[in-house]
């Protein structure tokens, strides 16, 4: 399933969620609600020509995709009440179309109710899913999302949803232009820095993060797409700044542990060469050249400093790679685990296939993780030891992860655990950077940052980065894709207004700007293409101490063939 952003929102005097479709924006996109998807190709817009209430509909057609059209419910509305939500939906072309309604729970991953819903050309049906949540039942939000698949065409119109037999979000639009109040108040409270003046001066225009991360042991740059030159571009001059100024000692990125590793040699003993580095940086949104001006960053500075920077990962996807780091240990010390670590791979190879092997293969892993943690071994530092138990953990969340197994957590709740096991296997005086997408860094619902938050609390300070305008790169065809302009009703079109172009801006000393007391739309890209709707609905000072606002973004490329 495509992500989906968790954590909104507060409760507010008045719901708008566009359930006629009457309103649009940019593209012909309807406001309020967010469309995602993926596969051969997909298109989505208001349609003025049919409709079954108002003046306008949905009209979605597919092929070879699976599209998520997704409606963001305050969770506090819902705890102990019947839900339910209808819309009527007319098809224009069948083929392998498939349609579901699904209410989802994005903090715990969990489908709370689904409907199959008929589709037959030309004629107008209702679909319908209602559920009830039990009393106390604690999210910050949930997902209605109609999920189509396959190939075809629709109309989707005329929604009606209730919570409690009480029908919600039909009251009156909840966007408006900035105040001029609004509008001077932010610029009291912004940061500005520039992005095109001397490098010295970049730094030193920085300034204003020492009083922002005061304290602070991790520090999280977010990002609203992994394909921005601009945002990496400033997050290297945030990293030297944030190492030579405030002391942090460790850069942690979105990436598998065990190649991180390997760049961590690079940058701390100089050992293999950049070329290397580029194939350990595994997902292509890294492999680009504002990665590598990074990492070689931290080796310079390193061959100047004594090795006082480290380059670390905390991803559990490639569970490969974290059981060959643990063979190659057992090769040298331990033949015994070396045996049985060998059958382990080999019914790793086969589980996809064979539930009974796939059964076997978690009972004897889990009994190697045993076997590890328990033993000592000659000659061996009790660190290494530890960092071989953690790779064997990382194999085991991956393991539960992809196979999907009973005792499975969350991608988000691993990669939290790999990042406080950092936190406790490096000195109490580290401060560390991590680095990801702003739907992992967010404070809220089931992401990464939320459970960092909860254990480590100011120690943890949240950046949300986002542009106005320019380009982005993405997994898709193209070299680069366009940025869609902001719109009344996000948080970009007021950070527009502002006197500066870039500018920080620390929400928790912004208490009297109602425009940032409410929901409105965010935007939010990640590492697909997103050439339908950009933004999404949240409450932003829920998400993320600190907005980190550009005025224009450029696009990276990508310097591996993928």
């Amino acid at each position: 399933m495509i992500l989906f952003w968790g954590g909104l929102e507060s409760v507010q005097a008045q719901y708008f969620w566009n359930t006629d479709f009457e309103y649009g924006v940019y593209k012909s996109q309807p406001r309020k609600w967010a469309i995602e998807g993926e596969g051969e190709k997909f298109t989505a817009y208001l349609d003025s020509a049919v409709s079954k209430s108002g003046n306008k509909s949905l009209f979605m057609s597919l092929t070879n995709a699976e599209t998520y059209t997704i409606l963001t419910i305050p969770g506090e509305l819902i705890s102990g009440k019947t839900f339910s939500i209808r819309g009527s939906i007319k098809a224009q072309q069948a083929d392998s179309l498939q349609l579901q309604l699904i209410i989802f729970d994005p903090a715990e991953g969990n489908v709370l109710a689904s409907a199959n819903q008929e589709v037959i050309p030309n004629n107008w049906q209702v679909a319908s899913l209602k559920t009830s949540l039990k009393e106390g039942y604690k999210t910050d939000n949930v997902l209605i999302a109609l999920v189509a698949s396959g190939s075809g065409s629709f109309w989707f119109d005329s929604v009606q949803i209730k919570i409690g037999g009480k029908v919600f979000g039909e009251d009156s639009p909840d966007f408006r232009e900035p105040t001029e109040d609004e509008i001077a108040l932010l610029n009291e409270r912004a940061i500005p820095f520039a992005m095109n003046n001397q490098e010295q001066q970049k730094r030193s225009e920085l300034v204003g993060l020492s009083e922002i991360v005061e304290g602070a042991r991790l520090v999280a740059l977010g990002e609203n797409s992994h394909g921005s030159s601009s945002i990496y571009k400033l997050k290297l001059r945030m990293l030297q700044y944030l190492v030579e100024k405030e002391g942090f000692s460790v850069f942690a990125l979105e990436m598998p542990a065990i190649e991180a590793e390997y760049i961590n040699d690079y940058v701390q003993n100089g050992r293999g060469d950049i070329d290397q580095v580029l194939t350990k940086l595994t997902y292509p949104s890294w492999q680009t050249q504002e990665m590598i001006d990074i990492v070689e960053w931290m080796k310079h500075y390193n061959e100047q400093h004594n090795n006082s920077v480290e380059f670390r990962g905390y991803d559990m996807q490639n569970g490969w790679s974290a059981l060959g780091a643990v063979k190659e240990f057992a090769a040298s010390h331990d033949s015994v685990a070396l045996a049985e670590l060998e059958v382990i791979s080999d019914l790793y190879e086969k589980s996809l296939e064979m539930r009974q092997i796939k059964d076997s293969l978690v009972e004897k892993s889990e009994a190697m993780l045993r076997y590890l943690s328990q033993k000592s071994f000659d000659g061996v530092s009790l660190d290494r030891v530890e960092t071989i138990n953690h790779y064997m953990n990382i194999f085991m969340q991956s393991l539960a992860f992809h196979f999907q197994l009973e005792q499975a957590k969350s991608r988000d709740e691993y990669m939290a655990e790999n990042i406080r096991w950092i936190v406790e296997n490096t000195p109490e005086t580290s401060r560390m950077i991590i680095s990801a997408d702003n739907t992992h860094i967010t404070k809220t619902g089931g992401k990464t940052g939320a459970f960092l938050n909860r254990w480590y609390g100011k120690d943890y300070v949240s950046f949300g980065f986002t542009y106005k305008t320019g380009t982005y790169s993405a997994y898709g065809p193209k070299s680069f894709y366009e940025v869609h302009p902001p719109y009344i009703g996000t948080y970009e079109y007021f950070f527009s207004k502002s006197k500066h172009e870039n500018f920080l801006l620390d929400l928790r000393q912004v208490k009297n700007i109602p425009l940032l007391n409410q929901r409105a739309g965010f935007r939010s890209i990640g590492s697909r293409p997103q050439e339908v709707t950009q933004f999404y609905e949240i409450d932003i000072k829920k998400h993320f101490d600190v907005v980190v606002y550009l005025e224009t973004s450029s696009h990276t490329s990508y310097l591996k063939e993928n």
